[in-house]
C-alpha cells in the first residue's frame, strides 16, 4: 500500500508528468522549478502574486527583484519572469525577458536544437513593424518567441512566451473540486 502511495505521488509530480515544451521552458528560480501546466508550491513562494478583484480565476505573478539574479531559463540568465497562475496554482503561461547579452537568433536557433524541430513561422505587423512568430507546439504546451523583421527593434529585449493548453480548469473558484 505504501508503494502504492508513493508511486501515485510521483507520478503526479511535474517532473514525472511535464510534457517536452514545458520542461524546456521552465524557469529555475534559486534551484526550484516553475513550468506550465504544473503547480509547485515550493517554488511559488518565492514570487510575489497579486490577485484580481475583476478576474478571480487569474493570479498574476513576478519574480522579485532580489531573487531574479538566482533565475534562468534554457541556462541563460533573465531580466524578468511574469506568470499568469490560475487560482488552484496551475502556471497557465508565462513570459520570460533574457538579459541583454542575449539576441532572438541564438535563442531560436537553441530552440531548434533542443526541441529538435522546425517552428511554425507565423507574420504580423503594426504601422511600422513586420514581425515574426517562431513557435512550437506539443499539444500540451506552447513557447513562442517574436522576432522584428522589419522596423525599429524597439526595447531590443529578447522574450520568450510559455502557455499550458490544458484546458478544464475551473472558472470560479466556487466550482473548485472539494
Amino acid at each position: 500500500m505504501k508503494i502504492a502511495i508513493l508511486l501515485a505521488a510521483f507520478a503526479a509530480s511535474q517532473c514525472w508528468a511535464a510534457p517536452p515544451l514545458a520542461q524546456i521552458g521552465r524557469v529555475t528560480v534559486s534551484g526550484e522549478s516553475l513550468m506550465v501546466g504544473a503547480a509547485d508550491p515550493a517554488a511559488a513562494k518565492q514570487l510575489e502574486c497579486a490577485t484580481s478583484s475583476v478576474q478571480r480565476t487569474i493570479v498574476k505573478c513576478k519574480v522579485p527583484a532580489p531573487v531574479i539574479s538566482f533565475t534562468t531559463c534554457l541556462g541563460r540568465h533573465v531580466d524578468s519572469v511574469l506568470l499568469n497562475n490560475h487560482f488552484s496554482g496551475q502556471i497557465i503561461n508565462m513570459s520570460v525577458e533574457f538579459s541583454a547579452d542575449n539576441n532572438v537568433d541564438s535563442l531560436l536557433t537553441q530552440l531548434q536544437a533542443t526541441i529538435g524541430q522546425q517552428p511554425k513561422i507565423q507574420y504580423w505587423a503594426d504601422d511600422v513593424h513586420l514581425y515574426a512568430s517562431y513557435i512550437w507546439v506539443d499539444g500540451v504546451a506552447e513557447i513562442e518567441v517574436t522576432k522584428t523583421v522589419k522596423g525599429a527593434t524597439g526595447d531590443g529585449k529578447v522574450r520568450l512566451y510559455t502557455s499550458s493548453l490544458l484546458g478544464g480548469l475551473p472558472l470560479n473558484p466556487d466550482d473548485a473540486p472539494k
